[in-house]
């Protein structure tokens, strides 16, 4: 047996939320050869829903300053 079938053979036990998370595995392995493995974290659906997230409150005028060190010491000091 192949490990395409022993994979297959496998998945039809599996219960769909398992199933999702097995082919999400697999997309992930897919994004791994064309992503540095010591960024793969920021491409993982977690860091990029936070991401939206920050970008949703710099548009709403959420956030003060501009990212950098010295402007939160000066932002801080106010």
């Amino acid at each position: 047996m192949t490990l395409q079938a022993q994979l297959a053979s496998e998945m039809k036990t599996l219960p769909p939320e398992n199933v999702r998370e097995v082919l999400n595995f697999v997309r992930f392995l897919r994004l791994r050869r064309s992503i540095d493995t010591a960024q793969a974290y920021f491409w993982t659906r977690h860091w990029q829903a936070n991401e939206k997230a920050v970008e949703q409150d710099k548009r709403r005028g959420r956030v003060r300053g501009n990212g950098t060190m010295r402007d939160m010491v000066k932002v801080l000091g106010r």
